[in-house]
C-alpha cells in the first residue's frame, strides 16, 4: 500500500526551482510583496524541530504557485504534500507524461477510495515530518465545505495526536483586488466564474496590470496540539470545525485589513444609523419635551445625514490614489515611514478600530496618510472634515473616497450632536478606521496647538456605548521639509485674515507644483485604547469626565510632539535664530548644527538622519535653503544673510523641534543665572514662560550633557524672550491678537509677529491674571536675562 502512496504522491512537491517564465514573472511581479520579518523568523524556527503546514483559503493552482515563490523567496520550508491541484501540469514533460500513465493505469477512483489514499499520504507525510499545505475549501462559491474536507482535518488532528513533535498551521492569506466584498448576494453569472478557471485568469490579469492592489499576508503560526488542549471538547470532527474556523475568520478580518468592510450604499448607511436605538431615544423624548411632531425631527436628521455622511466608493479611491501620487511627487522627494509601525497598524486593525490623530501643519495632510496607509495595505481612513472644504469639486472628492463633512460648531444642537454621535458608534462597529485633527486647524507657527476635545468626546463615548469593538487612538506626526502654505502663512503673520477655501484658490495652487519641497516624515505613536484608558468607567457603564477626556486629549498630543521629527530645515533654523547677526559663516552654521545633533543623538530624539551630518550634508541643506529663497549667499558660499520677510519660516521650522529641547534650555539659563540674588525668582518667570510656549515639552530630570555650550542653548528662545519683555513694557499688554498696535510694539529688524505677539498677549491676560505687579516682576526678570543675553 506504500508504494501506491509513492506512486500518488508523485509531483506533489512544491517546486524548488522554477522555470524561466514563471520565476521571471513572479521576480517582477510580486516582488513588492514584504513578509514580516518576525513572521518569517517565527516560521523558519517554527520547521527546525516541528512540522509546518500553509493554510489557504480556497484550492486555487495559482495561489499555491504563488506561495511556493514566496517561501523560495524567503527561504521557508516547501510543502510536500497538499490536494486539489493539478501538480503534473508544472511539471518537466517527461516526468509529467509518467506521471499521467501511472494515473491512467491505476485508473478511475470512487471518491471514498481517493479520500482514503488523500488521507493516508498526509499521514505519511506528516509522521517523515515533511511539510504540508491545505486548503479550507475546495474553489468555487456554490461548494460548501463538504464532509471530505473535514476528514481531511480530522486526519491532521489524528497525526497531531501520534507525533512526537508539534504541527504549526501557518494562514496564508492573498488580497486580489483592493474592492471591499458587498453585501448583496453575487449574481449567477459571477458565481459561475468563481466556480471555473476564469479565477486564474483573472489573478494572472491583475498582478500583471494592478501589481500593487495584490497583496500577500502569513500568519502567525499556530500549534495544533495547544489548540487540541484548549478546546473543551473530545469529538474529533467538532475539534476540526473549530479549528478551520479559527483559521477561516482569522483570514476574513486579515482581508478586510487590505480591502476594508464590506461595502454598503449610502442609502443602507443612512438607515442603519436612523435605527440606532439611542438615536431613536433621543428624538422620541426631545419631540415630547419640546412639542414637536417626530416626522419633522426625522426629516432633519434625514438632511443632516445627507449632508454629513461620506458616500464611499473604491473606484474613487483608486483614482485618487494616482492624483495624490503625482501631486506628492512634483512636490516631494521621498515620503518617510516606518515599517514596523505599518505593521503594528495592520494588527490592530484586524480586530479594532483605529483612529488616526495626526498633526495638522498643512492641506497636504487631508490627503497624504490616506495615500501612504492604501499604498501600504491598510484601508484609508474615513476623514472628519469641516464643511468648509464641501465646496465643489474638492467635495464630491473627498466624500467619494471616504471623507465625512461635520460643521464647525455643533453645541447647543443637540439633534445634531446625537446623529453625529451615532453615525461614529456605527463606523466603529462596522471596523472603519477613521482620522481628524485633533488640533482643529492647521498650527501657523509650527507649535502643537491645544487639542479640540469635541469630537473627541463624541469619538470616545460612542466607542464605549457600543462594547463592541475597542477604538485605538493613533497618534501621528507628519513633517514637512517646507509646507506648501508658505505664503499664505506668511500673509497670517503679519496679521491678514484667512482666505476662505474655494476652488478658485485650488486653481492658484498649482504655481507650487513647479518648487520641490524636500521631504516628508511620517511617524505612528504608540496607540492609546479606550477600553483600557477607561477601563473603570467601562465597567460601571459611566460616561467619562471632561478632566479625563482632557487628559487622553492631552497624552495624545503630547505623544505626537514626542515624535515630530527634527529635520535638517529646524536645526538649520535654531542656529540663525540664535546668533541673529546680519551676517553668519558656514562655519559658524557647520558647528552650531553638530553640536545640536549630538545632543539629540544623546537625547534619542527622533532625527531624519542617524549620524551627526557631515559637511557635505550641512553644504546640502543650506543650498535648499538658499534655493526656497530662505537665506542669500555670498559667489563663494561661506557666508549667508537671512532674508528678513522670510524669517518667519524659519521661527515655523525651529517651533517644529523647540519642544525637544525645553529641558536642556531651561538647564542653561539655571547655570546662567547661578550667581544672582533672585536666581529663583528668574528660573520661576523664563520656565513658566516656556513651559507656556511648548506645553508639551517632555521634563523628564535629564542631566545636562556637556557637547553644547549653555550660553548657546539659551540663545535658541532670545526672541521669545524679546517679544514677552516688549509685550510687558507696552502700555496695554493684555490687547487683543487682532490689534493693530501690537507689530509696533516691535523692532522693526524683527518679524512684527501678529501671532507671537498674541500669545505673549494672552500670557499675561490669563496666566498673570493682568496684575500690574505681577506683570512689572516679569519684565524686569526679562530684562535681567536679556542683559545677561547681549
Amino acid at each position: 500500500m506504500a508504494h501506491s502512496f509513492k506512486k500518488l504522491d508523485l509531483g506533489r512537491n512544491m517546486q524548488h526551482a522554477y522555470g524561466f517564465v514563471i520565476r521571471y514573472f513572479f521576480s517582477r511581479w510580486a516582488k513588492h510583496f514584504e513578509i514580516s520579518p518576525n513572521i518569517i523568523d517565527s516560521i523558519q524556527k517554527s520547521s527546525q524541530k516541528n512540522i509546518v503546514v500553509y493554510v489557504l483559503p480556497a484550492a486555487n493552482t495559482f495561489d499555491y504557485l504563488l506561495l511556493n515563490f514566496i517561501c523560495l523567496k524567503y527561504k521557508l520550508p516547501l510543502a510536500s504534500f497538499t490536494t486539489d491541484i493539478p501538480f503534473f501540469l508544472f511539471q518537466r514533460p517527461l516526468r509529467s507524461l509518467f506521471i499521467a500513465i501511472t494515473r491512467l493505469i491505476k485508473g478511475p477512483q470512487n471518491s471514498a477510495s481517493t479520500l482514503n489514499e488523500e488521507r493516508q499520504i498526509l499521514h505519511q507525510t506528516l509522521l517523515d515530518h515533511k511539510h504540508a499545505a491545505l486548503f479550507l475549501k475546495k474553489p468555487g462559491v456554490f461548494k460548501k465545505p463538504d464532509r471530505w474536507h473535514i476528514l481531511i482535518w480530522e486526519q491532521l488532528l489524528i497525526s497531531q495526536s501520534r507525533l512526537n513533535v508539534s504541527i504549526f498551521l501557518v494562514p496564508v492569506v492573498f488580497a486580489w483586488g483592493r474592492s471591499p466584498e458587498s453585501l448583496k448576494t453575487p449574481s449567477l453569472r459571477v458565481q459561475l466564474q468563481e466556480s471555473t478557471s476564469l479565477v486564474t485568469l483573472k489573478r494572472f490579469l491583475l498582478l500583471l496590470i494592478e501589481p500593487r492592489h495584490v497583496e500577500a499576508k502569513l500568519g502567525k503560526p499556530i500549534a495544533v496540539d495547544q489548540f487540541m488542549t484548549q478546546t473543551n471538547t473530545n469529538k474529533l470532527d467538532t475539534q476540526a470545525k473549530k479549528l478551520r474556523r479559527l483559521l477561516a475568520s482569522y483570514m476574513y478580518r486579515e482581508k478586510q485589513v487590505f480591502t476594508g468592510p464590506p461595502l454598503r450604499t449610502r442609502e443602507r448607511v443612512i438607515q442603519k444609523v436612523m435605527a440606532d436605538a439611542r438615536l431613536r431615544s433621543t428624538i422620541q423624548e426631545y419631540a415630547q419635551r419640546k412639542h414637536l411632531d417626530e416626522r419633522d425631527l426625522w426629516k432633519k436628521v434625514d438632511q443632516i445625514l445627507n449632508e454629513m455622511i461620506s458616500n464611499y466608493k473604491p473606484h474613487y479611491v483608486k483614482v485618487a490614489f494616482h492624483i495624490v501620487k503625482w501631486i506628492q511627487e512634483k512636490l516631494y522627494k521621498t515620503v518617510y515611514i516606518d515599517r514596523d509601525q505599518i505593521e503594528m497598524l495592520k494588527t490592530i486593525s484586524r480586530d479594532h478600530s483605529i483612529l488616526y490623530l495626526p498633526s495638522h501643519r498643512s492641506h497636504m495632510d487631508y490627503i497624504l496618510l490616506s495615500k501612504l496607509l492604501f499604498e501600504n495595505g491598510l484601508n484609508p481612513p474615513h476623514i472628519a472634515s469641516g464643511i468648509n472644504l464641501s465646496f465643489f469639486p474638492i467635495g464630491p472628492l473627498f466624500r467619494n473616497t471616504g471623507a465625512f463633512f461635520i460643521r464647525r460648531k455643533i453645541a447647543g444642537d443637540l439633534i445634531y450632536a446625537r446623529v453625529l454621535a451615532s453615525y461614529i458608534r456605527w463606523l466603529i462597529k462596522c471596523g472603519y478606521a477613521q482620522e481628524f485633527f485633533i488640533e482643529g486647524t492647521r498650527t501657523r507657527t509650527g507649535k502643537l496647538q491645544t487639542p479640540k476635545v469635541g469630537l473627541l468626546t463624541s469619538e470616545i463615548e460612542a466607542c464605549l456605548e457600543q462594547q463592541h469593538k475597542d477604538l485605538f487612538l493613533v497618534p501621528t506626526s507628519i513633517t514637512y521639509d517646507r509646507v506648501p502654505e508658505e505664503s499664505e502663512y506668511r500673509k497670517e503673520h503679519y496679521g491678514l485674515s484667512k482666505s476662505k477655501e474655494s476652488w478658485m484658490g485650488l486653481i492658484k495652487a498649482r504655481k507650487f507644483l513647479k518648487r520641490k519641497h524636500g521631504n516628508i516624515y511620517v511617524k505612528f505613536a504608540d496607540p492609546i485604547s479606550i477600553f483600557s484608558y477607561f477601563e473603570k468607567e467601562r465597567a460601571i457603564q459611566q460616561i467619562p469626565s471632561k478632566n479625563a477626556i482632557h487628559r487622553v486629549a492631552s497624552e495624545v498630543v503630547a505623544r505626537i510632539g514626542q515624535n515630530t521629527m527634527i529635520t535638517a530645515s529646524a536645526m538649520i533654523s535654531l542656529s540663525i535664530l540664535a546668533r541673529d547677526t546680519e551676517h553668519i559663516s558656514k562655519e559658524t552654521l557647520i558647528k552650531d548644527v553638530n553640536s545640536l545633533s549630538i545632543l539629540a543623538i544623546k537625547l534619542k530624539l527622533p532625527l531624519t538622519f542617524r549620524d551627526s551630518p557631515s559637511k557635505l550634508d550641512i553644504e546640502r541643506w543650506l543650498k535648499f535653503f538658499v534655493d526656497s529663497r530662505w537665506l542669500d549667499s555670498n559667489d563663494n558660499q561661506d557666508v549667508y544673510r537671512l532674508r528678513e520677510n522670510h524669517r518667519f519660516v524659519l521661527q515655523f521650522h525651529q517651533n517644529l523641534c523647540m519642544h525637544h529641547f525645553i529641558e536642556e534650555i531651561l538647564l542653561s539659563f539655571k547655570k546662567l543665572i547661578e550667581d544672582l540674588d533672585n536666581k529663583d525668582n528668574i528660573y520661576h518667570t523664563i520656565e513658566g514662560i516656556l513651559l507656556y510656549e511648548f506645553p508639551y515639552a517632555q521634563i523628564k530630570g535629564r542631566l545636562l550633557t556637556t557637547t553644547t555650550s549653555p550660553d548657546f542653548m539659551v540663545l535658541l528662545v532670545k526672541d521669545i524672550v524679546e517679544t514677552y519683555y516688549d509685550i510687558a513694557s507696552a502700555k496695554t499688554p493684555h490687547s487683543r491678537a487682532n490689534s493693530e498696535r501690537l507689530p509696533h510694539v516691535f523692532n522693526k529688524k524683527r518679524s512684527q509677529s501678529v501671532l507671537r505677539a498674541s500669545q505673549a498677549s494672552k500670557y499675561f491676560q490669563h496666566h498673570l491674571k493682568i496684575e500690574s505687579d505681577k506683570i512689572e516682576q516679569t519684565r524686569s526678570d526679562l530684562k535681567i536675562i536679556l542683559d545677561l543675553l547681549f
